[in-house]
């Protein structure tokens, strides 16, 4: 066979491979987008910034759609018999206020329980819901139950939190008062702990698909506290994952998450890499976020913000910071006690505005922005990558 000769025209290079579409699954989008680094701001690029967001979440409706149109007929059959349930309440009988009571507890439920999402979801940018909502409520229901020297109040609607015409004669116990925000609270923690299924989903998916975490890959500063515990979680959680059995395994997922741990949504991508089964993930971090850490929270509250106690704190605040002026809250406090003995039916009396309810509710504002903030650019970020993310693409190539 002849050699080609030199004047033989070169081969024309390959065509470049084609752009990537909305149709990308979200877990996929995201692990790209952890490791984006030249997407735009906020304040830079306002309009493509919420247009990649729109963009972002017209994907992800695709993508959920996409996954539900399997169970098409089981979804139709759950509709209509939520449906019928709605029309059964208008329908006259004896079982109307059992079906109301059982709605009633339903959409509570779903209330604390949605609020315990936010609190997790968003790889530690999540809204802290336990400040804004649970924890204030808790401390309602304690301060009225010491007030009252009784449990037999409501807890919900007009007449909330308004002591009996004839009070208890001894004060409730912090076990009694924690029975009766149990239901509250373990909604609340299981809804944390749902909240932390994203980070395993996105790891597990990405190991399965070959591709690998930015959070897992970048090197950490080892100078600060916050990258020497990062890089601890690593080394110790990956390797005792990667050589125990099942027990060791949720026994150490379960301490992991019954204590304040801001590193948990790391602990969760180093589970979903390692393909640690979703019981043994799961079922470790609801016992431990909705029966031991919301339980050490719930106690704490109720310790805090007992009668007895409370006073004490009110005492040593007005001693030791000067700037509170004197009495001050004690007043507070006095005012906040008389609405546990309004009438049935009455209204509460109008917050008068001070310096105190207007920096929470400045407080409130921040934290619910930002939360909002946190997660516009995060799925700006998503369709960034997928559309500008050839650094990112680059590095899932490699790892193939």
């Amino acid at each position: 066979h002849s050699l080609p000769s030199s004047s033989s025209s070169p081969t024309p290079p390959p065509p470049p491979p084609p752009p990537h579409h909305l149709t990308t699954s979200p877990p996929q989008v995201f692990i790209i987008a952890m490791g984006t680094d030249s997407a735009p701001g906020m304040f830079s690029s306002p309009t493509m910034v919420i247009e990649l967001f729109v963009a972002a979440i017209v994907a992800d409706i695709h993508w959920i759609f996409g996954k539900i149109r399997p169970y098409a007929s089981i979804l139709f059959m759950v509709v209509a018999a939520v449906a019928l349930s709605f029309v059964s309440l208008y329908v006259e009988g004896p079982h109307q206020e059992t079906m109301l009571q059982s709605y009633e507890k339903i959409a509570l439920a779903g209330w604390w329980i949605g609020l315990g999402v936010l609190s997790s979801v968003g790889l530690g940018t999540g809204l802290h819901t336990f400040l804004l909502f649970l924890g204030p409520f808790i401390a309602q229901v304690t301060m009225a139950a010491t007030e009252c020297n009784s449990l037999d109040f409501d807890l919900y609607g007009v007449d909330r939190f308004v002591c009996a015409s004839e009070g208890g004669s001894a004060i409730p116990t912090t076990l009694s008062i924690a029975s009766l925000v149990a239901f509250e609270a373990f909604c609340w923690g299981a809804g944390t702990a749902i909240g932390e299924l994203p980070p395993y989903f996105i790891a597990r998916q990405a190991r399965l698909s070959g591709m690998k975490l930015a959070e897992l890959e970048e090197e950490q500063d080892t100078s600060t506290i916050t990258g020497r515990l990062t890089e601890f979680v690593e080394t110790y959680l990956g390797s005792y994952l990667t050589e125990k059995g099942t027990l060791q395994k949720a026994a150490l997922i379960c301490i992991f998450a019954s204590v304040p741990n801001p590193l948990f949504d790391l602990a969760g991508l180093t589970c979903g890499h390692l393909l640690v089964p979703f019981l043994t993930f799961f079922i470790p971090t609801l016992i431990g976020k909705a029966v031991n850490k919301v339980g050490l929270q719930v106690f704490a509250i109720i310790t805090v913000f007992h009668k007895a106690n409370l006073l004490l704190v009110i005492d040593a605040i007005e001693t030791y910071f000067p700037f509170f002026e004197e009495g001050a809250l004690l007043s507070k406090f006095d005012g906040i006690r008389t609405t546990f003995h309004r009438m049935p039916g009455e209204a509460h009396a109008p917050k008068k505005a001070n310096a105190l309810s207007m920096v929470w509710d400045l407080l409130l504002a921040v934290m619910i922005s930002y939360f909002l903030y946190s997660i516009i650019i995060s799925k700006m970020k998503e369709q960034w990558s997928i559309r500008y993310g050839k650094k990112a693409q680059g590095k899932a190539t490699k790892e193939e």
